[in-house]
């Protein structure tokens, strides 16, 4: 059965596991990354991932941990493109020999990486085997709105991902002291209207905010 051809029945939160992806995933502090592929596979058409897009999207996060925690702090756009020369057969020899140079003199294994790398077969199995979901192509109006709402907490995840592995690396380079750190990263919407703040998920349950109708008009 296609991806194409599969229909929806929403990711389940059992989201630990012990496949390629979810070890991975655990292993290079990823958090809930298995949680955000099934939220971009079943997304609606415009903004859905492929398999082979969430492959990628998965290794740029294992090239990202790794070089973070190598201390090295990558420029946006920085990640993607050592991705692409590491994994492109139509990458420059020179700019990848240069690429995996720099990796490893920072401190990544290169080969370690590239082992660790999954492909869009492998997503796929984690999808249907781990996290049973499928995708339906028709969706009505509430079912993308609770998607979409699905796909800002995955990213607010991440970003907590993110904060947790450089404080953890600042610590460990002496820079200043947590005895215990997490990173709480929390989003609202605020209508400069009424005044009123709202998580995206609350947002969704109330269907509007606290202005008066006639504003709407």
């Amino acid at each position: 059965m296609t991806d194409e051809a599969a229909s929806l029945r929403g990711p389940s939160p059992r989201v630990h596991c012990g496949c390629k992806v979810g070890s991975v995933a655990d292993r290079y502090g990823l958090g809930d990354v298995s949680r955000e592929l099934g939220v971009l596979w079943t997304t609606d058409e415009e903004d859905r991932y492929s398999l082979r897009e969430l492959a990628d999207h998965f290794n740029q996060r294992v090239v990202e941990s790794a070089m973070f925690d190598a201390g090295m702090n990558p420029l946006e756009g920085e990640v993607e493109n050592v991705y692409r020369l590491l994994t492109d057969e139509e990458s420059s020899a020179g700019h990848r020999v240069q690429a995996e140079n720099r990796l490893e003199f920072e401190g990544v294994s290169v080969a370690e990486v590239r082992d660790d790398f999954v492909t869009h077969q492998t997503v796929y199995r984690h999808l249907k085997n781990c996290l049973e979901a499928e995708y339906e192509r028709e969706t009505g109006p509430s079912s993308r709105v609770e998607r979409d709402v699905d796909r800002i907490e995955a990213l607010r995840n991440r970003i907590r991902v993110i904060v947790d592995e450089t404080v953890r690396r600042l610590c460990d380079a002496g820079l200043f002291s947590i005895t215990s750190p997490s990173a709480y990263v929390e989003i609202r919407i605020l209508c400069e209207e009424c005044g009123a703040r709202y998580s995206p998920r609350e947002l969704l349950e109330r269907d509007r905010c606290d202005c008066p109708v006639e504003l709407d008009r």
